[in-house]
């Protein structure tokens, strides 16, 4: 699905990315990981299209993408329109692209129960949870039905009992909904619990030193105290010490 091919970054004469290499198949989730610094959003960003690399290309299946082409972004802050209600939130993105209200309402109404809001649709943002706010920013990502979804710590802002829950939640919606997804974070915990493959990365410059295959029959369990668990956790953090 998605081709990453000999990327490099600079920001004036530092270099920030360095010959940055992934390939990530159609429904696979790849949580990327890495001290702050090592270039993690500015990868996200490349793949978006937002910026543009020194060198180097990101192919979605086989060709070119530009800005917004078969790829929803979501970043921490869930960047709700304060005067507009979850249900004009949500539906942003396809007012954008210019769908009638009709369609928009008719798809909010199909996807609104998976997302657990559809007592909510009137409310406004300032009457939400942190935790519903960052549903209501899932679901205008994922409304849009791009294949691709790019998460920037879409969780990094809530406390460990929301997050907790919300991992839960966004397992069983995004296996439901088939993205391919790619998940930033500095949660070791997060990137082991939802991806099927962790790359960790270093920085000075930011590379990719490591990636592990996760056994999601063993962590589906969501078994943090199994031996495999902390063994995986250890050598992550033994690789973020490099």
């Amino acid at each position: 699905m998605i081709k990453i091919k000999n990327i490099n970054f600079n920001f004036y004469h530092e270099k920030i990315l360095s010959e940055i290499n992934l390939n990530i198949s159609s429904g696979e989730f790849v949580s990327v990981i890495g001290p702050s610094g090592c270039g993690k959003s500015t990868l996200l960003n490349i793949i978006a299209g937002i910026t543009k690399p020194k060198t180097g290309e990101i192919l979605v299946e086989g060709k070119m993408v530009n800005l917004g082409d078969k790829i929803s972004y979501m970043q921490q802050k869930d960047l709700l329109l304060p005067w507009r209600n979850v249900s004009r939130n949500a539906g942003l993105g396809l007012e954008i692209k210019g769908f009638s209200e009709s369609y928009i309402q008719d798809k909010i109404s199909l996807y609104s129960k998976d997302f657990g809001l559809e007592k909510y649709l009137d409310y406004m943002p300032h009457e939400l949870s942190g935790g519903l706010r960052q549903r209501v920013a899932f679901l205008r990502s994922v409304i849009v039905d791009n294949p691709i979804m790019l998460l920037d710590e879409p969780l990094g802002s809530l406390d460990a009992i929301t997050k907790s829950t919300l991992h839960e939640w966004l397992m069983k919606v995004f296996s439901k909904f088939s993205k391919t997804i790619i998940l930033v974070t500095h949660d070791i915990d997060e990137a082991i619990l939802l991806a099927n493959r962790v790359v960790v990365m270093a920085t000075n410059p930011g590379r990719i030193i490591k990636e592990y295959l996760i056994d999601r029959q063993i962590v589906d369990n969501r078994d943090v105290t199994s031996n495999y668990f902390i063994q995986l956790k250890k050598d992550i953090i033994k690789d973020l010490s490099i």
